[in-house]
């Protein structure tokens, strides 16, 4: 496949979808659904009769924790063996992995959409919020736009989201935080530990040039 050509400054600054990104995504985004409403009723063996009525939520979590996984593994064997020649190219340079990347996320969010559309009880200001953002994020990132961050940033720290996804699956079902109260703990404690790690290995990773103040983003440090 062709790389698009490169661009510099505003006119990089719209959405550029090809048709292949757009059946990619579709197909994700559907299997995904499917596998959700598979997984459903299987989920309703195990899960209490309290609470089986998040049999959905639940099923929807651990579809999640397959897709976010997917697109960790993905991020980070690209942010280690892709390398950028100059601070252009980290804008805008095009990286083939990076479109894969965010082909799966613009699939996974589509997925996220039709699932809260199914079962409402998913729904809350904040997660639409997140999952609008990200949308924009990832739409303008297709033009190519910081290619070179994208392991990182849908990537990288996805590894946090594995963790924090199975403590929603405790939240929606809590006689399970009661019954596995040791693994709930542990669980929360590999959330705060995969964050601190992400946080240092990309201060390691800035260029020397970069100071202190703007270790919080690559963006910033090119």
């Amino acid at each position: 496949m062709s790389a698009p050509s490169v661009c510099v400054g505003a006119s990089c600054a719209y959405i550029h979808l090809k048709e292949a990104d757009v059946f990619y995504s579709v197909v994700m985004a559907s299997l995904l659904v499917v596998l959700n409403l598979i997984v459903t009723p299987i989920l309703q063996v195990v899960i209490p009769k309290s609470h089986q009525h998040m049999s959905f939520v639940v099923a929807y979590n651990v579809v999640s924790v397959l897709a976010i996984t997917k697109m960790a593994l993905l991020g980070t064997h690209m942010w280690i063996f892709t390398s950028s020649s100059s601070p252009e190219n980290r804008l805008y340079g095009f990286v083939p992995q990076a479109e894969i990347l965010l082909r799966s996320m613009l699939g996974y969010i589509l997925f996220t959409l039709v699932a809260t559309a199914i079962d409402t009880k998913l729904f809350t200001i904040a997660s639409m919020l997140h999952h609008l953002s990200a949308l924009l994020l990832t739409l303008f990132s297709f033009y190519p736009f910081e290619h070179y961050n994208t392991g990182y940033f849908i990537g990288v720290i996805e590894w946090s989201s594995v963790p924090l996804i199975v403590i929603h699956i405790f939240r929606a079902v809590p006689p399970w935080q009661a019954l596995y109260p040791y693994l709930y703990t542990f669980v929360r404690g590999v959330k705060d530990s995969i964050i601190g790690s992400i946080s240092i290995c990309l201060c390691i990773d800035q260029p020397v040039e970069c100071s202190v103040p703007c270790a919080a983003s690559r963006v910033t440090c090119i």
